[in-house]
Order: structure tokens, then sequence, then C-alpha cells
């Protein structure tokens, strides 16, 4: 045992000595000069990094300094105005309200002195009467002077006591007013006024300059155009600009403001404009000179932008670039006629402007930039159309519309990278995406299906068109992916999932009618809408499951409306129809599977239910119309209708997804087939007038017979289902039993009697209907016996009172004795003997209660 362990021991050390060895070697084999190598040149790249950090936090507290000290400067100018305007209101209130009470005590003065000497020539009045009889009133006077001169000092030491009071209390609030520091809504409202007055100093009068620069410069133009060569005018613009950019860059470089930036932009904006006059309207430059032209002042256009980090430079950029060129396509189409490199070269020219734009705006939110850049390319692209289509027919412009629509689709794919660009990143899309998108979406699918229609012939321009909206659904269909997947679920992000959602359906619509034809469209409507149905309904995707519930809709309306004017062949309205009803069949059949109490889809299924009976219909007609159809009968086409309500009735009740509101449906269609029945059926049609084909009254045996059939069959099923509905509806609303034999009987008796007297001309009173009354009610006795149902021999009892009530009162009367006391004795032995029938089955339903009973005693 120990020699085992030692050996175990040896093992593991020789295999430990294995590995050591092992590592050592591969340690020796690494290249100690490669790590030393990295090593530095890690560390020189974190000695670069460091560099710009320290550089970058030197701007940083630059900035930062900067902005404290303006805040600061701005705070106290505020103070300061608000310390002026508290001195001013301070002021205001002593002179005004001071000079106030100066006005009202000096006139209760003039009114106290009036007092005083009223009562002054009172007294003297009465003292130069000297007599004794005055002299009480005398006193009396005497003393309301005292009294009044007692009350005016009382009442001025009490006004100077009040008004000193107030006066000091008004010079403490407004101190304390005068050191309260500014609050923020102050603050909030001056920066308000500030900015307001910013964007008036700066922002408007700087834009209202350059446009008035640009006014006198197409001015001192048109003056110069014939005093001047081609080639000065276009060197005059090239310095005009230069000018403008160098000055903006020196303003920009002093100071950042939206002045300089202002003229740089415009500078951008008269390069281009110098560069589109010098080839379209100038013709100094060649193609290709322009080209190289055009890319420098691009380059240019897309540095100052980037340093600038303003969309006015791009707006501006984009103004001048496209409205020279966009000008003239929209003055006349002879600059093109004169020269056959114009249109590829102004296309060539419009998507290079169209690239910038995207470059200098994506990862920004420059959309003044986007959308005016957008409306300028979708005018040019409507010239260069419209230019192709005039100049389709001249010698050397076969190409114009091909480049037309290479051109719309190319323009069409540049504006869809602006918006689609943030959706495969994953970035958060604003209203303004959404926005860009569904106009492009728009003019892009008009633009490149009209350009590309008119590039071929009729059958090869729809399936071209038809492959183009296959392409289109496919990158919608891939946005609407990307934005389900997505984080952002904010509003613009839901409007783009509805704008994706809505393009991909309505291309993937419109392939099969452009590839195919018309007649096929609802077909692939059909199965599109319920593909999409039952796909939203498993991803509860609930914008997409309308959409598809939309196309069936629209498939079978487009389907109802194409046979009703074109027409369809027999065979194709079959294979149309029969998808459609599958189509809304198979959604609605998964609706209810993904949610069973869901009230819509049993509406939906109401509503298939409806439109199956219609197909159905339909079917019907299309045999009956055919060649192989000898025979004509509307009393076959009321029957077969009628069969085929009881068989979708019959499916809505007994069916695997029956519930309450096809339960509904289902006895309204059974109780309503009951009146059409009596009226349409056993009335108003007779069974044996069939006709040919040239609408000739023929007397043919094999239809007869099938209509009898068709009768007899008809009315049974339709009485039996109506009692079945009239049941159900009694006991959904608990009504009384009586009710229910009360509505069997009338319809039996109803039935039978309209059957026997409109279609085989049998009076009332004949005993022949009184038969038939007898056995309907002793088939009812006996399924009532044999199911136990109560009610069911209720209504064989009442049909059996009416039928005698009938024979006693209508059908003896017109029969002679003989026949009289015969059909008395017939009838009465009919009755004796179910009365006979009835004693047996309730002795025995008697017999099996008592049992039942006593089983349940014993339990």
């Amino acid at each position: 045992m120990s020699t085992n362990r030692k050996d175990n021991l040896n093992d593991i050390i020789k295999r430990q000595e294995a590995i050591l060895s092992s590592l050592k070697d591969e340690a020796q084999s690494i290249d100690n000069d490669s790590i030393i190598k990295q090593n530095e040149s890690l560390s020189s790249e974190i000695k670069e990094i460091k560099e710009k950090n320290s550089v970058l936090s030197k701007e940083n507290e630059q900035l930062k300094s900067d902005l404290s000290n303006t805040r600061s400067a701005l705070f106290r100018k505020l103070a300061n105005e608000k310390l002026n305007a508290f001195t001013r209101v301070q002021k205001d209130i002593d002179k005004m309200y001071y000079k106030g009470e100066n006005a009202t005590k000096s006139r209760l003065d003039e009114y106290s002195k009036g007092c005083e000497k009223s009562l002054d020539e009172t007294i003297a009045a009465i003292n130069s009467l000297a007599d004794c009889e005055y002299d009480e009133i005398l006193n009396k006077f005497l003393n309301l002077k005292k009294e009044f001169e007692q009350k005016r000092e009382n009442l001025e030491k009490y006004s100077n006591e009040q008004f000193g009071n107030l006066r000091q209390t008004n010079n403490k609030i407004g101190e304390r007013l005068k050191d309260e520091p500014l609050s923020e809504t102050e603050k909030n409202a001056s920066l308000k006024q500030k900015s307001l007055e910013s964007f008036i100093g700066l922002n408007v009068l700087s834009k209202a300059g350059i446009l008035l620069f640009i006014i006198g410069i197409i001015l001192v133009g048109r003056y110069a155009y014939l005093h001047m060569s081609d080639l000065f005018k276009c060197l005059l613009i090239y310095i005009l600009g230069g000018v403008l950019v160098t000055i903006g860059e020196i303003f920009y470089k002093k100071e950042k403001n939206v002045f300089s930036t202002a003229l740089i932009s415009g500078g951008v904006s008269v390069l281009y404009a110098a560069t589109a006059s010098g080839y379209f309207a100038f013709d100094i430059f060649s193609a290709r000179l322009t080209f190289v032209i055009c890319i420098i002042v691009t380059a240019v256009a897309i540095l100052l932008s980037m340093q600038t980090k303003n969309q006015i430079v791009c707006t501006f950029a984009s103004l001048g670039g496209y409205l020279p060129v966009v000008v003239l396509y929209l003055i006349s189409f002879g600059k093109a006629a004169s020269d056959n490199m114009f249109l590829p070269v102004s296309s060539a020219y419009f998507c290079l402007l169209a690239i910038v734009v995207f470059i200098m705006t994506y990862n920004k939110k420059w959309y003044a930039a986007q959308f005016i850049s957008f409306a300028l390319h979708i005018t040019a692209v409507g010239g260069i159309g419209a230019c192709a289509w005039a100049l389709k027919d001249l010698g050397g412009y076969s190409y114009a519309l091909p480049l037309s629509a290479v051109f719309s689709i190319v323009s069409f794919i540049i504006y869809l990278a602006m918006p689609s660009g943030k959706i495969i990143l994953n970035k958060k899309l604003e209203t303004e995406d959404t926005v860009l998108l569904g106009l492009n979406t728009v003019t892009g699918a008009i633009s490149i299906g009209v350009t590309l229609y008119h590039c071929f012939e009729r059958m090869v321009a729809n399936r071209v068109v038809g492959i183009v909206f296959l392409v289109f659904a496919f990158l919608y269909i891939i946005l609407f992916s990307k934005i389900n997947k997505s984080e952002n679920k904010d509003g613009a992000s839901k409007f783009a999932t509805i704008i994706s959602s809505l393009s991909a359906l309505v291309f993937s619509m419109l392939i099969v009618p452009y590839m195919f034809g018309l007649k096929y469209a609802p077909i692939a409507w059909a199965i599109e809408g319920a593909i999409l149905a039952i796909f939203s309904i498993k991803k509860r995707i609930f914008i997409s499951e309308i959409a598809g519930f939309f196309c069936i809709l629209l498939s079978l309306a487009f389907g109802i409306y194409y046979n009703s004017t074109n027409g369809y062949s027999s065979l194709l309205a079959v294979i149309v129809f029969t998808i459609i009803l599958i189509s809304a069949l198979s959604y609605d059949l998964f609706g209810i599977i993904a949610a069973k109490d869901n009230a819509p889809y049993r509406i939906i299924e109401a509503i298939t239910a409806i439109s199956t009976f219609a197909y159905l219909e339909f079917i019907y007609n299309i045999i009956i119309h055919s060649p192989s159809v000898k025979y004509f009968s509307e009393f076959t086409n009321v029957a077969v209708a009628i069969i085929f309500a009881l068989v979708i009735a019959t499916t809505l009740r007994f069916g695997i997804f029956k519930s309450k509101i096809t339960l509904i449906l289902s006895d309204v269609i059974g109780i309503l087939l009951m009146p059409i029945t009596f009226i349409r059926l056993n009335i108003l049609e007779e069974y044996d007038y069939i006709i040919n084909f040239y609408q000739e009254q023929v007397s043919a045996q094999s239809p007869k017979i099938f209509n009898i059939v068709l009768l007899i069959a008809v009315n049974i099923a339709v009485g039996i289902f109506f009692a079945k509905c009239i049941s159900s509806a009694i006991n959904r609303h608990s009504a009384s039993a009586w009710v229910f034999t009360l509505m069997t009987s009338i319809c039996a008796l109803a039935l039978i009697t309209s059957t026997v007297m409109a279609q085989f001309d049998i009076e009332f009173s004949s005993a022949i209907i009184s038969t038939i009354y007898i056995l309907v009610s002793i088939i009812l006795l006996i399924v009532g016996f044999k199911k136990n149902y109560t009610v069911i021999r209720s209504s064989g009892l009442a049909i059996i009172l009416c039928t005698f009530a009938k024979l006693c009162f209508i059908d003896t009367r017109s029969l002679e004795s003989t026949w009289k006391i015969l059909s008395y004795f017939a009838f009465g032995a009919i009755l004796i003997i179910i009365s006979f029938v009835y004693q047996k089955f309730s002795k025995r339903l008697e017999n099996e209660a008592v049992s039942i009973n006593d089983d349940n005693k014993n339990e």
C-alpha cells in the first residue's frame, strides 16, 4: 500500500517538474524587446492623451472663467439697474405721497380757518348787540371755539405722529428691497430679455445685412453685366465670397458669435454661387473643372462648419449651392438643350451637395439645414425629371430619362440615410427625423416610380416599378424591425414605427398590382394581411395587426369592385374569394385562440360568417349560370340560400369556438329564417315553376321532385332550428316555458299550413291539413316522451287542440252527413289512442321518478 502511494507521489512530482519546465521554456520564448516596445508605445500614447487632456482642461477653465465673469458683470449691471429703479420709485413716492399729504393738510387748514372765521364773526355780532338775552348763546359759541381749537391741536399732533411712522416704515421697506439680491425670476426674465435683444441684434440684423449685401451684389452684377467680361464677373464673385469668409474667420477667432458665423455662411454661399455661375451661366469652366472647384468649396464648407459648429454655415452653403442651378431649371430648359453635359453634371452636382449636407449634419440637430436642403433637392429632382422628359426625343439625349431615374434613386437613398442612420445605430430619434423620414418616403416613391415608369415600355415599366417597390418594402421592414428592437420608446420612435410599418405595408401592397396586374391584387393583399395579422397576434403588435385586418378588408372590397366592373373568369373568381375567405377565417381563428373572450374577434367572427354566406351564394350563382345547368328555378335559389344560412347558423352555434356573441347571432338567424321560409319560400315561390335558358317555362319532372324534397327538408330543418333558438333565448332571459310551447306551435302550424295550401293548392278546410297536423303532433309527443321534454309534449298537445277546433268548426262544415260522422269517429279514435299512449308513457315516467327518489333516499 505504501509502495503505491510512493509511486503516485513520484508520478505527481514528475508531472509538476514537466509543467515547470514547459513554463520556463515559454517564458524564455517571450520576446522581451517586443514587450518593451509595446510599453513604450503605450507610454507615448498615454503622454499624448495627458497633454490633450491638459489643453482641454485649460480651455475649459478659461471658458468657465469667461462665463463666470460675463455672468457676474451681467448680474452687477442688473443689480445697479434694480437699485436705480428702487431709488426712482422712492423719490416718486416721496414726491407724490408727501405732496398729496401737504395738499390735503393745506385744504384742512383752509377749512379750519374758515370755521374759525365764522365763529369769530358770530361772536363779534353777538357782542355788538350788547344784550343780556344773548349771553347764554355767546357762552356756548365761546365754548365751541375752545373745543374746536383743542380738537385741531389734537388732530395735528396725531397726524404728525402717524405720518412720521408711515414715512419711517416706507423708508425701511425701500432700504430692505435695495439690499435684496436678484431673484431667479428676475434673472430669468432679464436673461430672456437679453436673449431676445441678442437675437435681434446679432441674428436678425446680421442676416438682414447679408441679405441686403447679396441684393446689392445682384444689383451691381446687373449693372456690370454689360460692362465686364464673364471671367471678370466670375472672379469678382469669388473674391467677394473669399472676403466674406476671411472677415468672418477673423471675427470668429476673436469672438465666437452669430455675426461671424453669418459672414462665413454668406461667403460659402457666394462661393457656391460663383462656381455654379461659372459653369451654368458664363460657360467659363468645363465639367471636370467645375467638379474640382465644387469639391474644393465643399471641403471648405465642411471644414468651416466643423470649426464653427453652427448650422447657419451649413444652411447658407446649401442655399448658395442649390439656388443658382435650381433657378436655371425653373426658368427654362435652354441650357440643358444647348449642352448635353448639363443634365449629368447638374445631377452629380446636386448629389454632391446632398452628401455634403449629410456629412455636415451627421450626429447634429441641424434640422433647419436638413429641411431646407431637402426642399431644394426635391425641387431639383422635379426640375431634372421635367427637363429629361422634355429633351428625351432630341438627338444625343437618350440617357436623359434613365439619368433622372438614377438621380431620383440616389437622392432618396441619401435623405433616407439621415434618419435611418440613427435607427440602425440605435440612437434617439427626434420628431424632425420622423417627419423627414415620412416626407422622403412619399417624395421618393413618387419621383422614382414616375421616372422609372417612363424609361421603359408599359409592361416592362410596371414590372420594374414593382421590383423597386419590393426593394422599398424590404428596406422599411428592416427599419420597422430595428425600431421595435430599440429600447427607445418615446413619441418620436412610435411615430417612426407607424411611418415605417405603413410604408412597408403600402409598398408591399403595390408589388403584385404592378408586376402581375390588378386582378391578382386581392389575392396578394388577403394573403399578406392574414400573415401580417397572425404574426402580429403572436408578437402582440397592435398596429401591424390592424394593418393586416385592413389589408383583408381592402382585398374584399377591391375584389368585389373589380368583379363588378371588369369581371373575373369563373375559376379565378372562385380562387380569389376563396383565398380572401380563408385569410379572414385564419386571422379570426388565431385571434380567438390568442384571446378567447375578446369581443372584437367575436364580432369579426360574426362578420366573417355573414361573408361566408355571401361567398356560398356567389359560388352557387357561378354554378347555376354555367353552361351545364339547363334549368333554372327561383324556388331552388331561395331554398339553397336558406340552407346556406342554416349551415352558417349551425356552425356558429355548435362550432369549436362558440361564444355568447355567436350564440346570439345564431339565435337571430334562426328566428329570422322562420318568417323568411314562411313568406318567401312557402307562399311567394312555386316549386313547379321551372324555366330554361330562354326564360320559357318547362315541365321537367326531375327538378320538380328535387324542389319538393327541398321544400320538405327546409321546412323541417327551419322548424327544428327555430325551436332550438327559441329555447336558447328563453333560457338566456329566464322566460316562462309556455312561451316556447306557444312559439313552436305557431311555427309548426304556420309552416305546415303555408306549405300545403300555397304549394299544393289544398284548401284550409281540407281534412288533409288536419291529418298532417295530427301526424306532426304525434311525432312531437313521441319525441317528448322519449327525450322526457315536457315543452315538446306540450307543443304536441297544443297542435292537437288546434286540430280539434279546426275539425269541429271548419272541416266538417262542408262535408255531407255520412263523411261528417265518419270524420268525428276517426278523429275521436285518434284522440283516444293518443290519450292511451300518453297515459302509458306518463305511468312509465312516474315509475322512473319513484325509483330515482328511492335511490336518493337509500344513498
